[in-house]
């Protein structure tokens, strides 16, 4: 079954030389809209009556529907409309609720703040609200078993501006975002400059047409409604959403970054995607792409037709790997000069500042790298490793633990960015288990030696040798390999695979401690 899902992508567009009127305008208006924040948070936490359920209704006939068993009316969840409107009841004095128990306009500004601000403030609190009801439900549900999740707190929100609020105007010599802001006193219109990228304004001018088709069917549904035309104003409805494939800009918020303002524009587009596992069972020849976050590489994936490999892709991450040792290094021996904790050594931010934006930047070009990989060889599904566990830290330096960290961190938002960069070009990321991947032969699935020299003595010591069938190959590779038997579900049992393991172990273990034991002889001897 297919169905269409929202891959979104954000530009970044810094707000170039606001005065200090606008500024001023700036902050005052991102004041207003944390304050209405926490106040719907205070009110949503004490209240229960707008999380109240409600019966659940067919799609088509809007009847109630009944539990066939029992008889009883089934009930779900509210949505967030229906909790937006039943939190204006009880916060905004109107006709038919005079006299609210909670009245909005004991916040300064808010009684001249427009609807659709207000709304924006609201669903921010909501979205933090259901969130914590949902921690604290599975905290519950979990026997109450460790921390008790925090009620959320509100310091500083970033503002979003629905339609109606502002936009950004594009024209031959200049580009700026009109925005109506909170000044203290008054709403007032400020137009501030912005540039915008040649890929970002290319999305404009394609979402502005899908807006323009969006609107035209409005208009043609109001007249068929004028007309009595009902059915068919009701299937030119149906046309008001966004298309399959086609991208739509959503609304924009305005950030405070450290060096100044900036506007966050997103554009979603409308993907139809259909499950991983029904593609594999409807196409048994599917084109994937497997993915392995090696040690030795960031990323080492294999491009798939069929049982064929179509080619492969070595992310190499030595180099990177390299210069975070020498940070974290440089970073330790600091805080040990200082004497204080690493994280207030004054010295040290901007040496933690730089380490994130590199991690994060590593993380983003190697995820891009691997989404074209994919495309360019035809891939639907790219099939990760679920890396879920990181290998314990114990007798580690405090150095060689922050890089182990950081390193499985990296591999969690190569592995994010994979999936929002893959889903905008209908690409599906899916996870499978790791276990002996790594270890097993992609030829006969035998227990296989890792790491050990080659036969003939050439080439790097990372390989992986089967002692069975004699297959040789690059040992972060292997991972690739096996994760697409892992992906049609012929990976080999693992009972043998984990005999053979303990077995290695032995053998490994058996040497060392022997010599122990003559060493604890010797000393006894001697004595």
């Amino acid at each position: 079954m297919q169905s269409t899902v929202g891959a979104a992508r954000t530009f970044v567009l810094p707000l170039w030389g606001p005065n200090g009127v606008k500024n001023a305008a700036l902050d005052a208006t991102e004041a207003l809209f944390t304050h209405i924040v926490r106040f719907y948070v205070h009110v949503l936490l004490g209240e229960s009556s707008p999380w109240a359920r409600v019966p659940k209704r067919d799609k088509e006939t809007k009847q109630v529907l009944f539990d066939p068993e029992t008889g009883e009316i089934k009930m779900r969840a509210p949505t967030a409309d229906e909790v937006l409107t039943r939190g204006e009841a009880l916060t905004v004095s109107t006709d038919a609720h005079p006299d609210p128990p909670y009245d909005l306009s004991a916040v300064p500004g808010a009684a001249k703040a427009p609807v659709v601000f207000r709304r924006a403030a609201m669903r921010r609190a909501i979205g933090l609200v259901k969130a914590y009801r949902s921690s604290l439900t599975r905290w519950e549900r979990r026997g109450r078993r460790g921390r008790m999740p925090g009620e959320p707190t509100v310091d500083r929100f970033p503002v979003t501006i629905y339609q109606g609020l502002g936009l950004i105007v594009r024209e031959p010599l200049r580009s700026f975002l009109k925005v109506k802001l909170w000044n203290g006193a008054t709403w007032l219109w400020v137009e501030i400059p912005v540039r915008i990228p040649e890929h970002a304004a290319t999305l404009m001018v394609v979402s502005d047409e899908t807006r323009a088709r969006i609107e035209a069917a409005l208009r043609e549904a109001h007249a068929l409604e004028r007309e009595e035309r009902t059915e068919e104003a009701q299937a030119m409805r149906k046309q008001l959403k966004p298309l399959p494939w086609e991208i739509a800009q959503a609304s924009v918020t305005l950030y405070r970054h450290p060096d100044g303002w900036a506007a966050h524009v997103p554009f979603v587009r409308t993907v139809p995607v259909q499950k991983a596992e029904d593609q594999r069972e409807a196409h048994p020849g599917l084109a994937v792409t497997t993915v392995d976050l090696g040690e030795n590489n960031l990323a080492v994936a294999a491009a798939w037709q069929g049982r064929k490999v179509t080619g492969t892709l070595f992310v190499r991450g030595r180099a990177h790997e390299s210069r975070r040792m020498r940070r974290l290094s440089a970073i330790r021996h600091r805080q040990i000069a200082s004497g204080k904790p690493t994280r207030r050594v004054r010295s040290n931010r901007r040496r933690w500042v730089r380490l994130a934006q590199a991690e994060e930047d590593r993380a983003r070009k190697t995820a891009r790298r691997l989404v074209d990989f994919a495309k360019a060889h035809g891939s639907k599904v790219i099939v990760f490793e679920a890396l879920n566990r990181m290998p314990k830290t114990r007798r580690m330096g405090w150095t060689r633990r922050q890089n182990l960290r950081r390193s499985w961190w990296m591999r969690g938002r190569i592995l994010a960015f994979t999936r929002q960069m893959a889903l905008w070009e209908g690409i599906l990321v899916v996870r499978r288990d790791p276990a002996f991947t790594s270890k097993a032969c992609p030829r006969c699935g035998t227990y296989g030696e890792r790491f050990s020299q080659r036969a003939d003595g050439r080439g790097p010591r990372h390989t992986f040798r089967c002692p069975v069938c004699g297959w040789e190959g690059n040992a972060d590779l292997v991972g690739a390999l096996n994760l697409k038997k892992k992906w049609d579900r012929v990976f080999p049992p693992l009972g043998p695979l984990m005999a053979a393991a303990k077995e290695a172990k032995k053998l490994k273990t058996a040497p060392a401690m022997l010599e122990d034991k003559g060493a604890v002889g010797c000393a006894a001897n001697a004595g």
